[in-house]
């Protein structure tokens, strides 16, 4: 996997739900069926950045995993965006409908968001990571992600990276 120099990266912090580990339930279904969706709640994202984000194309996504859980970094390639409902043949975990209504831990009222296909998940390393910079004000991705609240953030690469898949 190569990735431009200054390419717009679409970065998630994610949790995870209960008992599912996101990567694993994730990379379950990749393994599976060579594909997935990940939701991307809330505010869905602008059609703009959609655009930016899958420049020719291809796109990128990072997931930042929780402290607790590691803490550990992961990108996968993107080959579509939708902002919609899912729609019968999307192939997600079962844990999303779970998580509707839950009002024992973060609720969701519907499964309404931005949608975004993958059929790769592959872990970053920290010499990747340090050249991984936020698109707003070029600051260092992993210092901020560690000292703010966003889930959803913009980075982009200070020099071509290579990432071995």
């Amino acid at each position: 996997m190569k990735i431009s120099k200054g390419k717009e990266i679409l970065v998630l912090r994610f949790n995870n739900y209960k008992s599912w580990n996101f990567i694993e339930e994730h990379q379950k279904l990749i393994e599976a069926n060579g594909d997935v969706w990940i939701l991307k709640g809330g505010r869905p994202i602008t059609a703009t950045r959609i655009n930016e984000i899958m420049e020719d194309g291809v796109g990128f996504l990072v997931l930042k995993e929780p402290k607790k859980d590691g803490g550990n970094y992961y990108i996968a390639s993107i080959d579509k965006i939708v902002t919609d409902d899912p729609t019968p043949g999307m192939k997600y975990p079962s844990y999303y409908n779970d998580m509707l209504y839950d009002y024992d831990c973060l609720a969701i009222e519907s499964l309404y968001g931005t949608w975004i296909h993958i059929k790769e998940i592959v872990p970053l390393s920290n010499e990747v990571i340090k050249h991984l910079h936020l698109l707003s004000n070029n600051k260092l991705l992993d210092p901020v992600l560690s000292s703010t609240r966003s889930s959803m953030l913009f980075a982009m690469p200070d020099i071509e990276l290579s990432i071995k898949e």
